[in-house]
């Protein structure tokens, strides 16, 4: 005699929905969004600033920026320099990457060690 789980009422447990392969399980980026459709203010407005955010440069010269949002929003973008990419995280901060940059070396800083 088999006995069935406390609590089942005698009963046995229901099936389980089959697992899901782990490709379904990957989130797929939004449509649009690699192609650099969707702004990085956009996805500020929309989503917030950034809780993560990944870029990477590769060699062949193309640098690509993933960010995860608190909403679970997932935004990934293409660019063709390292400046236009670290300029993209900055606007998807909310960041003026502009006004944010280190003073040239003419402007009076101390930039050498002492």
């Amino acid at each position: 005699m088999f006995n069935y789980p406390v609590g089942s009422g005698g009963k046995p447990p229901a099936k389980k929905p089959a697992a899901k392969p782990m490709a379904a399980m990957v989130a797929e980026p939004e449509e649009g969004a690699m192609g650099g459709e969707e702004s990085p203010e956009q996805v500020h407005e929309q989503h917030g600033p950034p809780m993560e955010v990944h870029t990477q440069h590769d060699d062949a010269g193309m640098h690509h920026v993933h960010s995860v949002h608190m909403d679970g929003h997932e935004h990934h973008s293409d660019h063709g320099s390292r400046e236009e990419a670290h300029e993209h995280v900055g606007k998807l901060h909310d960041i003026d990457a502009k006004e944010h940059a280190e003073p040239d070396a003419d402007d009076g800083w101390d930039d050498e060690p002492k």
